[in-house]
């Protein structure tokens, strides 16, 4: 079997996360660059709306996949457009001679290998980018367990300190230093830390809990 990572902020990964969505946030006042040679023009591009407007701009601007354009131009990612991203992205790796089983509350998802295993990733990421699901699913999870796009640090903080692992006082700037220092080595911490990171970053707000 095959295992993809989650796209929600996961412990080790939670800065390329944050920096991806700071640097959406912040590259609004670049966005009249030049696209990409692959990307739509700047004419082309939908005025976003909602707290995820930029990255739902980025996202539109970088995705390969007219599909995934048509369900981000109106700035809602709706169930039926989802399924319908599963759909595609699960035909497309069975094509290629891979089963997908389905996603795990973070986001990630197993499949088989490969009939050449050294292929895997790179047939996987094909996928990704030609049926829309590297864009629709990105957004569609980090939507569900962040819908005001609330800053990743502060919320990431504030279920540690709810969970009872770090002091009351523990705020975002804490969690930025410490995902650069001591949350590096998630093993080398005490247990009941490891455990509230793991499940903060999946669901810091307890909104996918709450829907079980």
């Amino acid at each position: 079997m095959h295992r993809y990572a989650g796209r929600a902020v996961v412990v080790t990964a939670s800065l390329v996360m944050m920096s991806f969505l700071g640097a959406c946030g912040a590259a609004e006042d670049d966005m009249a660059a030049a696209p990409s040679p692959t990307g739509p023009s700047d004419s082309a591009v939908p005025e976003f709306t909602g707290p995820f407007a930029a990255e739902f701009e980025q996202a539109y601007r970088d995705t390969a996949s007219d599909f995934a354009r048509g369900v981000l131009a109106d700035s809602v990612i709706t169930d039926a457009e989802h399924a319908e991203m599963v759909e595609l992205f699960t035909t497309c790796l069975a094509g290629k001679g891979i089963a997908f089983t389905g996603y795990n509350a973070d986001g990630g998802f197993t499949t088989s290998s490969a009939p050449n295993p050294e292929e895997t990733d790179a047939l996987i990421d094909e996928c990704s980018a030609t049926s829309g699901e590297d864009a629709v699913g990105f957004l569609h999870d980090i939507m569900r367990t962040n819908p005001e796009n609330r800053d990743w640090a502060t919320i990431g903080a504030e279920c540690l300190v709810e969970a009872g692992v770090v002091p009351a006082d523990y705020g975002a700037e804490d969690y930025s230093q410490d995902n650069e220092g001591r949350f590096v080595e998630l093993d080398t911490l005490p247990t009941d830390l490891q455990e509230a990171l793991r499940s903060c970053s999946v669901d810091p707000l307890g909104i996918l809990e709450q829907q079980q």
